[in-house]
């Protein structure tokens, strides 16, 4: 298992040179709920879309994420 901040770097070395993405460190700066995360962005860049980079790791577990349908 990778630290948060190992996650954070290789996302910035994956999408690096890709001028249509860029990386947040938002959830870094505090414990928070995906679902907080994404109104946090919405509400700060409300003309932006926004994409979700997630490990493979969390996929059977998503269903126990807070707000996920």
């Amino acid at each position: 298992t990778y630290t948060a901040e190992r996650r954070l770097r290789l996302c910035e070395l994956a999408f690096s040179g890709n001028d249509q993405v860029r990386v947040n460190d938002v959830e870094l700066r505090g414990p928070r709920y995906t679902v907080e995360t994404l109104e946090h962005l919405r509400r700060q860049h409300p003309e932006e879309k926004f994409a979700w980079v997630m490990g493979s790791d969390q996929l059977a577990e998503l269903h126990r994420w807070k707000g996920f349908p």
